[in-house]
């Protein structure tokens, strides 16, 4: 079967430079009628993603006929399976590639690393399955990294000099030698394969890692921790909520159980958290806070009928645990931590019925000021 070549009747696919580095949230929102979002900052595929065919006829296969709604399904399928696994890739792959201390150097890095995938991102109307995986592997880990960078920046204002230590990426053909090879054969028909192909091609030159944060004494958990655990597992869903406004962080139960473990011990108990080493999160742009809020009060107040830990410890653990919270004081945090409640719980209420809604809201409802929330 020959390859898609969609352009428009009357204009032709054009770079657009964007500097990431100095761009706010260069990206757009883009949801697709299965309901699925992605943020996107390539401009030719913005246009032909919102393009309609009902009510539009200049986007064009082979300078012949309009393209037909079911040629535009085809490309935002491919494009969305690279999509969604280079989200699932990133903080697996990239954040175990290089154990870097130094922020400035990662600052360096990252900024490389980001305008090393923005020159990569060019739609060019070369629209074969295998070409729209890689643009939406690369543009998952654009926008994955586009969050640490800035979040990164953040932290580093006020605790390292204007002076940056520059390090250079590695100028690896990245994707170059896939999209080409593509041009000129038959792309394979499992997308495992192509999975494959476009993570050894690219994953050798990943370089971001977390930020290093004081430790701090891990919470002891005294409540059972099978209901915490089913409480924060609502991580999993809750990105979606308007107030979170975010991208996934967590994307399943191991990555929540790796975050409980490094801030809570639950080794006098039953041990079902990990004993996980320290990490420090740096979060995309959005309001997560919000919700990391929430579960953190949820927590203490289900714990602190067994024990006498004040709220100070819990706040102390968010703020040395997540990036949105650079700027926060363990007092200020202390009085606002569960100010917004009452919309983050409504928003989780309106999300589709799912076990991990269903197991929040049970334990929510075991605490008299957030059982009355309606």
């Amino acid at each position: 079967m020959r390859p898609l070549a969609p352009h428009f009747k009357d204009k032709i696919f054009q770079r657009e430079e964007i500097d990431y580095g100095n761009s706010y949230f260069p990206f757009k929102k883009i949801v697709f009628n299965n309901r699925e979002t992605l943020f996107v900052s390539e401009r030719n595929l913005i246009e032909v993603f919102e393009y309609n065919p009902v009510f539009k006829d200049d986007l064009l296969i082979d300078h012949s006929h309009p393209i037909s709604a079911e040629h535009l399904d085809a490309i935002k399928s491919n494009f969305s399976k690279g999509y969604s696994d280079g989200s699932s890739d990133f903080p697996r792959e990239i954040q175990s590639t290089i154990n870097l201390i130094d922020g400035a150097v990662k600052e360096t890095r990252l900024r490389d690393f980001i305008e090393f995938c923005g020159d990569h991102l060019f739609f060019e109307g070369f629209a074969t399955p295998k070409c729209l995986y890689a643009l939406g592997f690369i543009q998952a880990y654009l926008l994955k990294a586009f969050g640490e960078y800035h979040n990164l920046i953040q932290n580093l204002e006020n605790i390292i000099p204007k002076a940056r230590i520059r390090e250079s990426v590695s100028d690896e053909k990245i994707f170059e030698e896939v999209i080409e090879k593509d041009k000129r054969t038959k792309e394979p028909d499992e997308d495992a394969a192509i999975q494959e192909d476009v993570k050894q091609e690219f994953l050798p030159s990943l370089l971001t890692e977390q930020v290093e944060k004081a430790k701090f004494n891990k919470i002891l958990l005294d409540y059972p921790v099978d209901e915490i655990i089913s409480l924060w597992m609502i991580l999993l869903e809750v990105w979606k909520c308007r107030p979170v406004n975010s991208i996934q962080v967590f994307f399943d139960p191991e990555d929540v159980l790796e975050l409980l473990g490094c801030m809570f011990d639950d080794s006098a108990k039953k041990g079902l958290l990990p004993q996980s080493e320290y990490k420090f999160y740096i979060l995309p742009p959005g309001k997560y806070e919000r919700v990391i809020n929430l579960l953190m009060h949820v927590t203490y107040k289900l714990n602190t009928d067994r024990n006498n830990i004040n709220l100070e410890r819990y706040c102390e653990a968010l703020i040395a645990t997540f990036s949105c919270y650079s700027k926060t004081k363990v007092a200020s945090l202390k009085s606002n931590i569960n100010k917004e409640r009452g919309n983050i719980i409504q928003s989780i209420k309106s999300l589709p019925n799912g076990t991990y809604k269903t197991d929040f809201l049970k334990v929510l409802g075991k605490i008299n000021e957030y059982a009355i929330i309606k």
